[in-house]
């Protein structure tokens, strides 16, 4: 397979070499039509008789081949020289985790949700050569990861997921299955497709089952979790006081949320998986993942080439011995000869020539075996090992936009954020192809947020998306750092209103402390006034106004309520 990694400055030898053709042969007629008019053919040949124009046609044709070949080196012309069959070992694997209410009910250690998170980080770990994605729904789904095979960004999003994620409340299964059938490869026809719901199955909606019998005909195949105990247990929540306490129905009555064993053993069934209930982390871990692997056995295959190798020495030489035949190339007659420069060439000359176009073929060739070996090695896993292939290839040719962007990945899987954000900076700087560019952006934008710098993460992830607007990695990957820049900002405000409320509370009570002095200072001749000054019928009045006040509250209260539960969800946990 054939390809120019600068395609640009292939189109600029196409429009540059036909001009100046163009414009040689107008001065060519432009000087003769001079000369004619000078004197005719007969006495020029005297008056010039060194002069001829078929050496001087022959000088240009030296000079344009050897700026087409330089020109074609630039494009940069890379050869596929290995044709892989790639085989994928795995399948591709979503899980759909329940975030609702119910989830943090506590018959689970630490708690359902938590469990099943510490479950999943121990089961990415065992993934292998499998693709992971990540659904999280309650009374709607949305996509948290897209498919990858990117384990640290999988953890990375894993970590984050919590019950305030979705705003709509409940359980709606059915949702959570319908997003991750359109969320899988479906131009791989041959891979293995899993689901894995993980939920304790209290689906306030319906078609659930019928919903996963449709996903079974696509070829997906759902195993469900059951998080919790047949029993149930409360949902624990945080009152006005800052307590712990447990959510309550409308009427008051403490919500016991219980597995729902049957539905979940039906949708498990309907699609050709199965069902485990979750008594810890360890439970889910040994179960799904031998499920997986034995899944993992059948492998697909496809060929495609797995490296190219860069060809622009080859003109790059031609056009240097064009420019060389231009240079020495004489447009008048000469008894010297067009080589008659080579008779001064001694030996050591000669030597010193081949030196140079040796040294040159030879430091291109051991760039590309560092580079290929590397790549090899980064393929299976071998982080390590490809970093020193990597560093050796940068040494050789650091301003090639592969090696620091390839060694930068090799870091960045080592979790060496720092050096990694520091050659992904440098490969964006030594390319001008904007695909290469916006997956420098991408890479730098997972180091920032790696390290927290949520501002850097955000600006490189929007650099990204200007040279490449389509890739919905990206997109996801910047509406996640966004996400974690709006939490900071809400923690920060929420702290600087603790403060404030402190501040305030203290002001308050230190307002109150000198009242109550105050008060306590003129006590004896107060309560002498009072009595003098309310009588029996003015406290009873009084009292009576309060009674009526505070029914009037409780009956606007009421009233509100009664508004407010026509649009509020029946059950949100």
């Amino acid at each position: 397979m054939f390809r120019l990694g600068h395609p640009f400055m292939f189109w600029v030898m196409v429009v540059v070499i036909p001009l100046l053709i163009a414009l040689y042969i107008l001065i060519y007629y432009i000087n003769k039509k001079q000369l004619q008019g000078f004197a005719d053919k007969d006495l020029l040949k005297k008056i010039i008789p060194d002069y001829l124009p078929s050496r001087k046609h022959i000088k240009f044709v030296f000079f344009i081949l050897a700026l087409a070949f330089l020109l074609f080196a630039a494009s940069d012309p890379q050869i596929g020289s290995k044709l892989s069959k790639v085989k994928h070992k795995g399948a591709e694997v979503i899980v759909a985790l329940d975030v609702s209410n119910s989830m943090l009910a506590e018959d689970v250690y630490p708690n359902r949700l938590e469990a099943a998170k510490m479950a999943l980080e121990k089961l990415i770990d065992r993934l292998d050569e499998n693709r992971i994605g990540l659904i999280v729904f309650a009374g709607d789904a949305f996509v948290q990861l897209p498919i990858t095979s990117d384990y640290i960004s999988a953890k990375m999003f894993l970590s984050s997921i919590n019950t305030g994620m979705v705003s709509v409340q409940g359980t709606n299964i059915a949702s959570a299955i319908e997003m991750a059938s359109k969320s899988f490869s479906s131009n791989e026809k041959e891979t293995n497709k899993v689901l894995i719901i993980i939920s304790d199955g209290e689906d306030h909606e319906q078609g659930a089952v019928d919903m996963a019998s449709e996903a079974s005909k696509k070829g997906i195949i759902i195993h469900t979790i059951g998080m919790g105990k047949p029993e149930g247990s409360p949902i624990p929540v945080v009152n006005k006081f800052g307590k712990k306490d447990y959510k309550t129905d409308r009427d008051g009555n403490v919500i016991i949320t219980k597995t729902n064993d049957a539905l979940l053993q039906q949708i498990a069934s309907s699609a050709n998986g199965v069902y485990v209930r979750a008594q810890n982390s360890y439970t889910i871990l040994n179960e799904i993942a031998s499920r997986i692997e034995k899944l993992s056995t059948k492998e697909t295959e496809a060929e495609i080439y797995s490296d190219f190798d860069h060809q622009y020495q080859y003109p790059l030489w031609v056009a240097l011995f064009f420019f060389v035949l231009e240079f020495f190339f004489i447009e008048r007659k000469s008894n010297k000869g067009i080589f008659q420069w080579f008779k001064k060439l001694t030996p050591e000359k000669t030597i010193a020539i081949l030196l140079v176009f040796i040294s040159v073929s030879s430091s291109a060739q051991n760039y590309k075996k560092e580079l290929r070996q590397g790549t090899n090695l980064y393929l299976k896993n071998k982080y390590k090992e490809s970093e020193v292939s990597f560093r050796k290839a940068y040494k050789l040719n650091p301003n090639e936009f592969k090696t620091p962007f390839n060694l930068g990945d090799a870091l960045y899987k080592q979790e060496k954020f720092e050096d990694a954000e520091k050659l992904f900076n440098d490969a964006q700087t030594k390319t001008k192809d904007a695909k290469e560019q916006a997956n420098a952006y991408h890479n730098l934008g997972n180091t920032y947020l790696m390290q927290k710098k949520l501002d850097e993460s955000i600006e490189a992830y929007k650099n990204a998306l200007r040279r490449n607007p389509n890739d919905t990695q990206t997109k996801y990957n910047l509406s996640y750092a966004m996400l974690l820049k709006q939490q900071q900002q809400q923690q920060q405000n929420k702290n600087q209103n603790n403060q404030n409320q402190q501040n305030q509370q203290q002001q308050q009570q230190q307002q109150q402390q000198q009242k109550q002095d105050q008060q306590n200072k003129n006590k004896n001749q107060q309560q002498q006034q009072q009595k003098q000054q309310i009588s029996k019928e003015d406290a009873e009045r009084m009292l009576q106004a309060l009674q009526n006040d505070e029914k009037n509250r409780q009956d606007k209260k009421k009233q509100e309520q009664l508004l407010m539960g026509k649009h509020k969800i029946e059950k949100d946990w």
